[in-house]
């Protein structure tokens, strides 16, 4: 070799040197990146799940080669979705693992996905989780809900009437659903001091107390009495009193065109202690309803005033009346008609 070709071959050699050294053609080891290494799922009722992804990335350098996928910790926490293993993730590539947590009992836990790969600097990631399980929340209880609770129950013989004689048994399950479905007319009219005080006196029929004594008796007495008090506390009836005796009624205009005078059987009857009253008048009058006990004795008036033609209905609370037979008596012009109605404690 002469001394030129000498001179040329080192200065390929100085030249490509760099090249040869060069990061772009040095393989280098593959780096595993995982996003997120922590996790934390928050409140999740029991029962019911949530769930996160998690990402694997090979950075750069040989094939990364994942070879297990590792839950460490409670066993509400599992991998729900997974490559299968061993997985091989080329460089700038990535795979995904799906963690799911589902709460079996109320209370914090949690645990660790550990990811094994040929990272020779780190061999074994570990991503923590956690999450807390809460109890599940029924829905709210709902005056339909216990209507319907009520019919069933005396349906299936675990609700009856208290008393020894059966008209006095089924007089009382009347009344008692009686100030149910007032207490349900009030709620559609959005009347919830009404509504309040409906469910107090439902609740003092059926809560185990001596005074005022029980209407209804049996297995479900309990889980109804539950009920109107967890409605009474959904409309915070806490602070409602019984009406006095000196509020004994309300007039409440229902828009109808009647096409008769009509004084209508009160509802509920037999009651304890409000009753509502329903009556039509054809033409514009002074209009009076009064309340009279079995010996003719006036005991209240109900309403002593002029109305035009229309359908009303006027509320009764006989709360300081005993139990007997009433009457009630609609005198509109020429027009009078009487009713009886119960009143059974």
């Amino acid at each position: 070799m002469n001394k030129l070709s000498l001179f040329s071959a080192v200065a390929l050699i100085l030249i490509f040197m760099p090249l040869l050294f060069s990061p772009a053609l040095v393989f280098a080891d593959p780096y595993i990146e995982v996003v997120p290494l922590q996790h934390d799922f928050g409140d999740v009722e029991v029962g019911d799940y949530s769930h996160t992804i998690i990402t694997i990335m090979n950075i750069n350098g040989h094939d990364l080669v994942i070879y297990d996928f590792r839950m460490q910790g409670s066993a509400d926490f599992s991998i729900t979705s997974a490559p299968t293993t061993p997985v091989i993730v080329m460089s700038g590539g990535l795979t995904e693992v799906e963690v799911t947590f589902s709460p079996s009992a109320a209370g914090y836990s949690s645990a660790v996905l550990e990811i094994e790969s040929n990272d020779p600097t780190r061999p074994l990631v570990s991503v923590l989780f956690g999450g807390a399980g809460v109890a599940s929340q029924p829905p709210p209880v709902t005056i339909e809900d216990i209507l319907a609770f009520f019919d069933e129950s005396v349906d299936a013989g675990t609700l009856e009437g208290r008393g020894h004689h059966p008209f006095v048994k089924n007089a009382r399950l009347k009344v008692m659903r009686g100030i149910l479905m007032l207490a349900s007319r009030f709620i559609d009219r959005d009347k919830i001091t009404q509504a309040c005080r409906a469910l107090i006196r439902a609740f003092r029929r059926c809560d185990g107390n001596p005074l005022p004594s029980d209407f209804v008796i049996g297995d479900a007495v309990v889980e109804l009495a539950n009920m109107i008090q967890e409605l009474r506390t959904s409309f915070e009836c806490g602070s409602c009193q019984p009406r006095p005796h000196k509020d004994v009624a309300f007039d409440n205009n229902v828009v109808s065109t009647p096409t008769e005078f009509s004084l209508e059987q009160n509802y509920p009857n037999p009651f304890n202690p409000i009753t509502t009253i329903k009556y039509q008048i054809l033409e514009l009058s002074l209009v009076t309803i009064k309340v009279h006990d079995v010996l003719g004795n006036e005991i209240a008036t109900l309403v002593n005033e002029e109305k035009p033609v229309g359908s009303y209905e006027v509320e009764f609370n006989a709360e300081n009346f005993s139990s007997g037979v009433y009457i009630y008596q609609l005198k509109s012009g020429s027009y009078t008609e009487n009713k009886k109605m119960l009143l059974l404690r």
